[in-house]
């Protein structure tokens, strides 16, 4: 809903009533979580591992740090998606996502640092 607010308010009235219409006629939970799932696989199995690859190859060791740490941030969010599918028997109360990386951590207890980026735990958003 965020982006098609930010949409809208930029004028763009044809994405944001896109995004609306999405939204007003959402999928089952379920049928939802699995559609997602299979894209974060994807983006850490192949995807990321891909584009560090080539920055590797081509000397850019940032942007190859960067891809790493993609991946291992998709790499969690499919796990999450993977349990939050489950719905009778999932318990998740809390997530944090790094705004550093774009890494997620559920649950109660989580690191001083993050695992990917070493962005500090002040930084974390809580959700």
């Amino acid at each position: 809903m965020m982006f098609a607010d930010r949409a809208k308010r930029r004028g763009m009235e044809k994405l944001s009533n896109l995004i609306y219409s999405v939204y007003d006629s959402p999928t089952a939970f379920m049928e939802s979580v699995e559609t997602y799932v299979a894209g974060e696989e994807f983006e850490y199995e192949y995807l990321y591992k891909a584009l560090a690859k080539y920055a590797n190859e081509h000397q850019y060791p940032l942007a190859q740090q960067a891809y790493e740490g993609a991946g291992a941030a998709e790499k969690i969010h499919a796990a999450i998606l993977k349990e939050a599918a489950n719905v009778k028997t999932y318990e998740g109360t809390t997530v944090y996502v790094c705004p550093i990386c774009g890494y997620v951590m559920a649950g109660d207890s989580i690191p001083e640092r993050c695992p990917v980026c070493g962005g500090p735990e002040r930084q974390y958003e809580k959700f």
